[in-house]
């Protein structure tokens, strides 16, 4: 159990500045946009940047990024509730859990078959890796928001509320990647032009 929690004094805070600083340009810059093309948007944002940041953590970290990611959620909740504790219901907290333990699932059943078939392991090396670990989380979390919000007994909601869940994770975490492609390169012409 202590092996889960090496090294958390560093990757701990950074895993969740991350993630709360994502959900701010989400709040301040993507909630607007859609807002002015599209009225309200229900349920689920068009493009959840929020899902790249929690993948990215966790191929970075690991699964043990699911001890920083869900106490960062439930924080952000209590914050967003006014600082009520009435306001974290069980039906908060579980969506919490639900969002901070999709992608470090989804990471274990990654890691399992690359395993079996005897492939490289997980990293930020192999961006497809990246993109299928976060479908995989996409397609956990839509299956569990949509059953969570959407109601099991009426199965149109239910498939509304997943489809968009999973089309927002998708949507984000490719804007992510892309956006993370192109500031890696900026960083790395900065490095092919400096003087040696």
């Amino acid at each position: 159990m202590r092996k889960l929690f090496d090294g958390f004094a560093k990757w701990g805070p950074i895993v969740a500045i991350c993630y709360t600083a994502v959900l701010f340009i989400e709040v301040l810059v993507v909630f607007p946009l859609e807002r002015m093309v599209i009225s309200e948007p229900e349920i689920a944002s068009v493009f959840w940047l929020p899902h790249a940041a929690s993948v990215l953590c966790t191929v970075i970290v690991g699964p043990r990024a699911f001890f920083a990611l869900f106490p960062t959620f439930i924080t952000i909740r209590f914050f967003h509730g006014g600082f009520a504790v009435d306001a974290m219901t069980s039906e908060v907290i579980l969506g919490s859990l639900i969002g901070a333990i999709c992608a470090p699932i989804a990471y274990l059943l990654v890691d399992l078959v690359n395993r079996q078939r005897n492939t490289r392991g997980l990293d930020l090396e192999n961006w497809r890796t990246v993109l299928i670990i976060g479908a995989v989380a996409s397609i956990i979390n839509s299956i569990l928001r949509g059953g969570l919000f959407g109601g099991l007994d009426d199965g149109d909601h239910f498939m509304v509320v997943m489809s968009k869940v999973f089309i927002g994770d998708l949507v984000g975490l490719v804007l992510g990647l892309v956006f993370l492609v192109f500031l890696f390169r900026i960083i790395n012409r900065g490095r092919l032009s400096e003087p040696d």
